[in-house]
């Protein structure tokens, strides 16, 4: 990674060098230790929300397994928002103390010196904070207290030193690559109105304002993209693979859905937290908004790529989780086999092209 981004990521991979003495070694063997982590991470924030149910779906997802076969920061990024969310979950399951925040705070960060990405998640938890504070009151209000301070102050005092590092010794703006400054190329200038929309429809389909695209982001990049568009963006599945898991993620879609509705009055017991996760992908979707809206000002160039949306895998793995909750204890070992043997078809198809496209 450069100098611009954090050096969470490196530092990590200097650790495993000076365990093994190869630095080939060091970036594969790191990965894959981030891969696995990243995986009983996800399982770890599936069971928590919806009870103990496989989410091997999201192991087998061949964006984030060919993204763990490199040398990337990113990984190290998914690695910690997997983390910050199965930590805020357990914070909901066991209630805000220092053993709870804690781990709040050393995933967030860790993940703030990793990848700026990490922003995205700053409001869902403040809002998780919040909300176990106000569940707190007034008996257990001293302990959430030290648990909010805890988590607060692991996150931030690393980061702090990171800027001010960055500001006083190495003579470099306070976050290097941030999204805080605006160069706009010749014709182009910023504009808060246009970035909103622009954010926008991005993600979803555009309601006022001029089209900031010529073509359907939801689909094209986000989509399509996470079914598996891999290298750089150079090569993918047919199209047909992508209308057949369309048809599939809208029927995982409805069967999570209609679990929902089933569990409605728990979903209203856990309304707050549900609202925390959806935060913390709005989040996500505002950091990636800007940061491509604010390329776009300054060279005209496509910044957006579904791999940024890659930490959001534990929520992935709990929709599919959700689908196969509905079945019961009939059905559902039957769904859960199904999704997990599309996963399998699915990732080995990916692989094929991959090998397809290097080797041949």
């Amino acid at each position: 990674p450069s100098a611009w981004f954090p050096p969470g990521y490196s530092f990590f991979l200097a650790l495993i060098y000076k365990t093994v003495g190869y630095w080939q070694l060091a970036g594969k063997l790191g990965n894959v230790l981030i891969g696995t982590a990243i995986t009983l991470l996800a399982y770890a924030l599936a069971r928590r929300l919806v009870g103990p149910r496989s989410a091997l779906v999201a192991a087998l997802q061949p964006l984030f397994a060919f993204m763990s076969g490199g040398v990337s920061n990113d990984d190290l990024l998914y690695m910690t928002a997997a983390g910050v969310l199965w930590a805020l979950a357990r914070a909901f399951r066991r209630g805000l103390t220092p053993a709870t925040g804690a781990p709040i705070g050393l995933f967030l960060g860790a993940g703030l010196l990793t990848k700026l990405n990490m922003l995205g998640f700053i409001p869902a938890v403040a809002l998780c904070l919040a909300l176990l504070l106000r569940r707190a009151v007034p008996s257990g209000l001293p302990d959430a207290l030290r648990g909010a301070t805890c988590a607060a102050a692991i996150a931030a005092a690393p980061f702090a030193v990171y800027v001010a590092l960055n500001h006083f010794a190495w003579g470099r703006s306070a976050i290097p690559g941030g999204v805080g400054a605006v160069a706009g190329a010749p014709g182009r200038s910023f504009s808060l109105r246009q970035e909103i929309s622009h954010i926008w429809q991005l993600f979803l389909p555009r309601v006022w304002g001029r089209a900031q695209f010529s073509y359907s982001p939801l689909w094209e990049t986000w989509f399509k993209g996470f079914v598996g568009r891999f290298g750089w963006l150079d090569y993918g599945f047919p199209e047909w693979i992508y209308r057949f898991a369309r048809d599939i993620w809208l029927l995982v879609a409805a069967l999570a859905a209609r679990e929902l509705v089933r569990r409605r009055s728990a979903l209203r017991r856990r309304l707050g937290e549900l609202s925390v996760y959806a935060l913390s992908l709005v989040g996500v979707c505002v950091v990636i908004g800007v940061s491509s809206y604010r390329s776009w000002i300054a060279n005209g160039g496509v910044f957006e790529q579904p791999r940024y949306l890659l930490p959001l895998l534990g929520l992935y793995a709990a929709i599919a989780a959700l689908a196969v909750r509905l079945g019961g204890r009939r059905w559902g070992p039957v769904i859960g086999v199904a999704l997990v043997g599309l996963a399998i078809g699915h990732d080995l198809f990916a692989q094929a092209i991959t090998i397809s496209r290097y080797y041949t």
